[in-house]
């Protein structure tokens, strides 16, 4: 109704509704009025509707947080106002759901308008452009990927790790120092950020303080699953993303998507960089059917359900992976603020040309297969791996030789020390060496071959074993020899009488020798007992890794359905971008000042209007506060000198003074007062009622005056001289 009025004049009842609603959809189609409407938007109510246009129905405050920029000073108090005012002037609306919620959407008849006048840099309040031909920042000497390559090689041959808890010995700093991670030898907290994201993957586990065990067949498998998207799926074991609220194949696509749209030419604010990644949570991992958008039942890959991420934690988990792909350094603070680095560039080269390579053949159980032909290895024992080759390649030169240089090609040697740690993993002489010459593409060097089985028969020399032994007497042993159980039981027969259980727990030998009727009791040996240390996929699942497999590990095997949801497409043209869904960027941001001052133009030649009419003073001032707030578009709306009325009550009449402002404060509009101050000074003020109640001798008012919405004043009705409503406005 109070639109109606706004837009339509008075309202005479009764009325029909739905003939109301079609006239304020017909007055809003108009072509002047709609473009009217949206030529007086400011560039901080743009930034909400773009939210809206390209992240979708968001919660209020959410909205409004999303769009506040602290640096502008213009902060969410603000953003909430300008949601307010949005809404009273029918460019946005409210919808409550089912459950309580609030999500605010577009306009529907309105939004064309507002598409065409939108631009998805309108997204950002502080993005500065840079010379596009200037190199990308790097930030670090290795890239991402290679710093985790770095780390699992150092976990591999370094011992132990650290010299106390979180503090790396001098060994570790100088292997890490000589191959070029100096950075990640100097910052601790660095270091400490990909060991945390590596162990939430399952490639290494922390034994104590000071002892790092790597899982080399885990972190072969999660290259071999992931392929060129690994580095995205350890950031998504990273700290920031650990506890996110989505599987990590849907976090890598996720990240893999924020990285495509990420605008090359602007370096952003962290406001900035918060609001993209918001919007790109709404589009890929927000949809519900709830949510009012199209295509709302969103699936998976291979039939699974995607993630519905609850809309009132996006801000939060916004935050959250901006923090991971500044700290990951992917993204670099450079002089105009957030950029995208050159290894950004880089990774989304690798990706798209993973999606291009063809299906690999023989890609069966072997985690190496793909990988054939990528490494050179000497007589020299030395292990060149080719540039370009499959993450699963990489990952395994890095642990099972020594590396010596960190380059283009990287370098390293098969020694003696190398091999006993590839032994010590579980890896057998006769599959070691066939999983090099898989990467090699033919048979080892025949000096080579000799030195690994040298080596391999010293290693068998010593069996040092760690787990849980039972000490049995020639009685008793019979039965554990003899039993068919027995042989899933045993792990190892030491002696005679004298096995290495294979269990896990001190309870779990307890069950299975009763159940073979060899009948003991440890539970006192169970305080301070300490089983075998294991590493987990705390991060990752079988099935994370199944579906990635699928997904990333090979894009070729299962054609273009797969790579459009899991975002490889390497297309960022524009209209391949907004019919995803997504913005694309062009070369300079908005300039957003010219657009406030194009408003204030318009506003001024109404204002000027306004005064060159008959107005009195009274009705000058509400039509002018109806043109600041933008309710009045256009000269149209302006209405003629005798196109309103007026009811009024004098100071005698204390029954039609209270009807008139009761009439006011329903209808919300503008009443004209005049009353006599304390010094006998005739005052008056023209404003809205915002309540009207019993005070002590009668009834007072509280009104605001207009423009000042934020300010309440109030006067005892016995008080007022003449009460002017101001009817038509």
């Amino acid at each position: 109704m109070a639109a109606a009025r706004r837009y339509l004049g008075p309202v005479k009842t009764p009325f029909n509704k739905h003939q109301l609603a079609s006239s304020l959809e017909a007055w809003l189609r108009r072509p002047e009025n709609g473009e009217a409407i949206i030529g007086t938007l400011y560039g901080h109510e743009l930034r909400l509707l773009a939210i809206l246009h390209y992240g979708g129905p968001l919660p209020p405050g959410l909205l409004a947080a999303g769009a506040a920029d602290p640096d502008s000073h213009w902060a969410e108090r603000q953003a909430q106002a300008s949601l307010e005012q949005l809404q009273e002037r029918l460019l946005i609306h409210v919808r409550l759901l089912p459950d309580g919620r609030q999500l605010v959407f577009c306009n529907p008849v309105l939004h064309e308008k507002i598409v065409a006048g939108l631009s998805s840099d309108h997204l950002f309040a502080q993005a500065k452009t840079f010379d596009p031909s200037a190199p990308a920042l790097a930030g670090q000497r290795l890239s991402p990927w290679r710093r985790c390559l770095l780390l699992m090689s150092a976990v591999t041959h370094v011992r132990p790790f650290f010299r106390r808890a979180g503090l790396p010995g001098k060994k570790t700093e100088t292997f890490l120092t000589h191959l070029g991670g100096a950075e990640l030898a100097a910052d601790r907290d660095e270091l400490l950020f990909w060991l945390s994201a590596l162990q939430q993957c399952g490639a290494l586990h922390l034994v104590d303080e000071t002892v790092v065990v790597p899982e080399p067949a885990a972190f072969l498998e999660l290259a071999r699953c992931f392929g060129a998207y690994t580095v995205l799926a350890v950031l998504a074991g990273s700290e920031p993303l650990a506890a996110f609220p989505a599987s990590a194949v849907d976090t890598v696509r996720l990240l893999h998507r924020l990285l495509q749209i990420w605008p090359r030419h602007y370096g952003l604010s962290e406001a900035d960089c918060q609001r993209l990644a918001l919007v790109c949570l709404r589009r890929q991992l927000g949809n519900s059917p709830a949510s009012g958008l199209p295509g709302h039942a969103q699936k998976g890959h291979h039939g699974t359900s995607a993630p519905v991420l609850p809309p009132d934690r996006l801000g939060e988990l916004a935050a959250l992976v901006v923090s991971a792909l500044q700290r990951s350094g992917l993204l670099v603070y450079g002089l105009s603020g957030w950029q995208a680095s050159v290894w950004l560039e880089d990774l989304l080269a690798e990706c798209a040309k993973a999606v291009a390579a063809p299906a690999a053949p023989g890609d069966g159980a072997d985690p190496l297969a793909a990988a054939a032909g990528s490494v050179v290895i000497e007589n020299s024992h030395e292990v060149q791996l080719l540039p370009g080759a499959p993450a699963q390649a990489e990952a395994w030169v890095a642990m099972m030789c020594h590396p010596l240089r960190v380059e283009l090609v990287w370098t390293g040697r098969l020694d003696k020390s190398a091999a006993l740690a590839a032994f010590g993993f579980g890896y057998g002489l006769d599959d070691y060496v066939q999983r090099w010459q898989v990467l090699a593409g033919r048979n080892l060097p025949q000096s080579l071959g000799f030195s690994l089985a040298s080596w391999y028969r010293e290693f068998s020399a010593v069996r040092l074993r760690q787990g849980f032994v039972v000490v049995l007497d020639e009685h008793l042993s019979g039965l554990l020899d003899h039993a068919p159980a027995g042989e899933t039981l045993v792990r190892e027969k030491l002696a005679p009488g004298v096995y290495l259980l294979n269990v896990d727990s001190l309870l779990e030998a307890e069950k299975h020798l009763s159940s073979l009727g060899i009948h003991t009791d440890v539970r006192g040996q169970l305080h301070g007992g300490v089983g075998r240390p294991r590493g987990g996929l705390s991060r990752l699942s079988a099935d994370d890794l199944c579906l990635a497999r699928q997904i990333f590990g090979n894009p070729a095997v299962d054609g273009a359905a797969n790579l459009a949801e899991a975002g490889g497409t390497a297309d960022a043209s524009l209209t391949g971008e907004l019919a995803a869904g997504f913005p694309a960027f062009a070369a300079a941001p908005s300039d957003l000042a010219r657009n406030d001052q194009a408003v204030q133009v318009r506003l001024d030649s109404l204002l000027a209007e306004l005064a060159g009419r008959g107005y009195d003073a009274a009705v000058r001032e509400v039509l002018a506060e109806r043109i600041a707030s933008r309710i009045i578009v256009n000269r149209q709306q302006l209405p003629a000198a005798d196109g309103f009325s007026e009811l009024v009550a004098g100071a005698m009449d204390y029954p039609g003074k209270l009807r008139l402002l009761e009439r006011a404060s329903q209808e919300k509009l503008p009443v004209d007062l005049s009353w006599t101050g304390p010094d006998g000074e005739r005052l008056t003020c023209t404003g809205r009622v915002l309540a009207l109640g019993k005070a002590g001798d009668g009834m007072a008012l509280e009104y605001a005056p207009l423009g000042k919405s934020g300010e309440r004043r109030a006067v005892a009705v016995r008080l007022l001289s003449k009460v002017r409503l101001l009817l038509g406005l």
